[in-house]
This record gives C-alpha cells, structure tokens and sequence, in this order.
C-alpha cells in the first residue's frame, strides 16, 4: 500500500495532466489559439508536479520548489479567470475596463495579504531543518 500512495497516485496524477496538456494541444487552445494563458496554466502545474515528485526525498528543495510553484499556480489561476472574463467581456468596451481594474486591484490585495501573513507569522525555536 506504501508503494501505492507514494509513487503510483502521484504519477497517476501527472499522467493525466499529461494527457490534459496534450488534448489541449490537440484542440490548438494553445498561444495561436484561443486561451493561452489556460494552456500555459496546465503545462505549468504538469512541469510544476513531475518537479515536485522529483523533489519529494528532499525536504528544503522540496519547500522551496513547492511555495514558488503554489506562487505561480496560483497567479496564473487568477490570469486565466482574468482571461475567460476579457474574452466573454470583449464586445462591451465598460464592462471589460470594469473587470480589468477589478483584476489589478485583486492582484494587488492578494499580494499585500500575502506580505502580511508572511511579515507577521512566527518565527520557529526549532531550526530550518525541520522544514
């Protein structure tokens, strides 16, 4: 069962964001078509995934690669959100300024946020080690 949980779902996982990635391709979703920032988001959390399998054994790379990858996974997140509504907005000239302001003023809310849970969390007696 150990073998299972830690090798065969996470592989079963990459797998099919595998396949995901190549149906998408498939379907030309990709920077010539119609959401690049969509297929940008699934190529990301595929390479993003294989690296963190790669880095499992390793505690501080691990950390490391899984907060910088969650950072990106989760900005392009809001991007693609941002491009769904700027392609269902695109005819009505208010609405689409609307929506862009309201994407700026999110980025910046979740980047201050995040700044402050940072700035204010404790700091460990333990050592860096225990990561």
């Amino acid at each position: 069962m150990h073998f299972v949980q830690a090798n065969l779902l996470p592989l079963s996982a990459i797998a099919l964001q595998a396949l995901l990635v190549l149906m998408l391709s498939a379907r030309r979703l990709n920077s010539r078509g119609k959401f690049p920032i969509f297929m940008a988001d699934g190529t990301f959390a595929l390479t993003g995934n294989v690296v963190a399998f790669l880095l499992r054994h390793t505690a501080r790379p691990y950390f490391y690669a899984y907060w910088l990858l969650e950072f990106g996974c989760v900005m392009l997140g809001l991007c693609v959100v941002c491009e769904v509504f700027m392609r269902l907005l695109g005819q009505y000239a208010t609405l689409h300024k609307l929506a862009r302001l309201v994407f700026q003023w999110t980025v910046v809310a979740l980047v201050l946020t995040g700044a402050v849970v940072w700035l204010v969390q404790p700091v460990s007696n333990q050592g860096v080690d225990t990561v």
